[in-house]
């Protein structure tokens, strides 16, 4: 009897024991360069630091290099349920990040570094939206841009000695007032000079959020929104609220030959207001597309419209229209293994919270390293869950 209550005493103390923190856990990853195949980095500089509470944690930064095999290995790293890791390398000025994990992971943090280019030929625009809203005398823009990098090369744009590298271009009508941008432009990093947005951030392969926004101001009841299109672009789409309508539309292509349009317009909601949508597929780079609108005096400007629902809406569209895009997932995201349902809402948590980020940072409340080191890590998680979803 009394050999059995020991053995009883022994089973929970085990349990105890199985189920107690790590204090001396590893983290092991591996970094590759995605421009060749994935073959391994040696040698390589990798920075592990760990991620408490929804920040970074100073306290906890490691660094070690990468072995013959691109491998790399942290050891006696302290554990616990609010506590997790992720590995960062700096190549070519471009740093590049792998999983937040936690220490003791079965998943190995996989970085996937990329050599640089300074060519666009596989840029493209998937989706742009153009959402009006008119005001007193003018009608308020926002274009939302999806585009994508189908290379295997992190595009960087021209670079001058001396002076701030452009990446990407966004061309702005005419007598375009109250710029802004949002999205994945971020003040900070952009120029807005010379009837253009120009981005001075980098492009890795994979897809990216573009927002800019501007006032036109109006010829009495009329207002022209006319720019050239920065890049090929497959699907570019206008939404109208009731109170404005379509007078005409041309297109003017790189060759010289102008063609108008006749729009078809069908109805789509957004956040319960009727919109009237009309689309324009294939647009070619150097196009200039315009098109004059009538019906602008109305009530003072209101861009609630263009909140957080609106672009979230689209910007849902767009993340399916981009998966053909995608290269290899940039790391191993740990996700519960559960329903097509369960993955679908936390899909669109994520998509939830990379809005909010983006507000957080648009108010001054996140450094821009710290912004675009937890929207990266996002982004991540979205397309590890596409890919269990088989999309």
């Amino acid at each position: 009897m009394k050999a059995k209550a020991k053995f009883l005493l022994i089973i929970p103390a085990a349990l105890l024991f199985a189920f107690a923190p790590q204090q001396n856990a590893p983290f092991t990853g591996r970094v590759v360069n995605g421009s060749f195949q994935d073959k391994p980095v040696k040698g390589v500089t990798v920075v592990l630091q760990g991620y408490r509470q929804g920040q970074d944690d100073a306290q906890l930064v490691f660094e070690t290099k990468t072995d013959d095999r691109g491998f790399f290995r942290f050891d006696g790293l302290k554990t616990g349920d609010d506590l997790a890791y992720y590995p960062q390398v700096t190549y070519g000025n471009v740093r590049y990040t792998g999983a937040l994990l936690p220490a003791g992971s079965d998943s190995l943090a996989l970085v996937r570094i990329f050599e640089a280019t300074e060519s666009d030929s596989a840029i493209l625009t998937s989706m742009n939206h153009v959402l009006f809203k008119p005001g007193t005398g003018l009608v308020q823009v926002r274009e939302v841009y999806q585009l994508g990098n189908r290379g295997l090369f992190t595009f960087v744009g021209s670079t001058v000695p001396g002076k701030t590298g452009v990446s990407l271009v966004f061309p702005l009508p005419e007598r375009a007032g109250a710029v802004s941008v949002g999205g994945e432009l971020m003040s900070c990093c952009t120029i807005i000079k010379d009837g253009k947005v120009s981005d001075t951030m980098e492009f890795k392969p994979g897809i990216k959020q573009a927002v800019v926004n501007y006032e036109l101001p109006s010829d009495g009841d009329q207002v022209v929104f006319s720019r050239q299109v920065m890049l090929d672009t497959e699907l570019m789409d206008f939404y109208l609220p009731g109170s404005l309508s379509i007078v005409q539309v041309k297109i003017l292509e790189p060759g010289g030959h102008e063609r108008e349009i006749t729009p078809e317009m069908e109805p789509f909601d957004i956040r319960g207001t009727r919109y009237q949508r009309f689309v324009l597929d294939q647009v070619d780079e150097g196009s200039v597309v315009t098109m004059v609108l009538a019906g602008v005096p109305g009530a003072p400007a209101d861009l609630r419209i263009f909140g957080a629902g609106a672009v979230l809406l689209l910007l849902a569209i767009a993340f399916y229209a981009f998966r053909r895009l995608r290269p290899a997932p940039v790391a191993a995201v740990p996700v519960a293994a559960s329903g097509a349902g369960s993955l679908q809402e936390r899909r669109t948590q994520l998509i939830q919270h990379l809005l909010h980020l983006d507000d957080r940072f648009e108010n001054g409340e996140l450094p821009k390293e710290k912004y675009m080191l937890y929207r990266e890590q996002m982004l991540q998680q979205v397309e590890e869950i596409d890919r269990l979803l088989g999309n």
